[in-house]
């Protein structure tokens, strides 16, 4: 999906092509959607999945320094119907959570050279 956005162009994915759900199976690396490589700690939930963040409320500000139409498709902590962290941008629901981080490492990049992930 492709958005004009402060003069310029914002390239997101759509839900529709995003993968899916991943098990956390415990601590280690895994890769979700073939765009961000996921950190999983310790003390992680085993019921927990990596899924897409979709239509969840955060409350105000929460991704405020994510462009809206990139949100639903970010990666997101699940447990049930729960949403316990967002990794690549540190937002946890509580503090008993452990600490997931993320990034974005695309398995097959957009462009050769480097590019802004907002």
């Amino acid at each position: 999906r492709v958005v004009p956005r402060r003069g310029a162009l914002l390239v997101c994915r759509e839900m529709r092509a995003v993968g899916p759900d991943v098990a956390v199976a415990g601590p280690g690396i895994l890769r979700w959607d073939g765009r961000f490589v996921i950190a999983v700690p310790a003390g992680m939930p085993i019921s927990c999945r990596v899924a897409p963040v979709g239509a969840a409320r955060l409350g105000p500000d929460r991704l405020s320094g994510v462009p809206g139409p990139a949100r639903p498709s970010l990666p997101g902590i699940w447990d049930g119907d729960v949403l316990l962290a967002v990794p690549a941008t540190g937002w946890h629901a509580r503090e008993d959570v452990p600490r997931v981080t993320g990034w974005f490492q695309p398995s097959r990049a957009l462009a050769a050279g480097p590019f802004a992930v907002v």
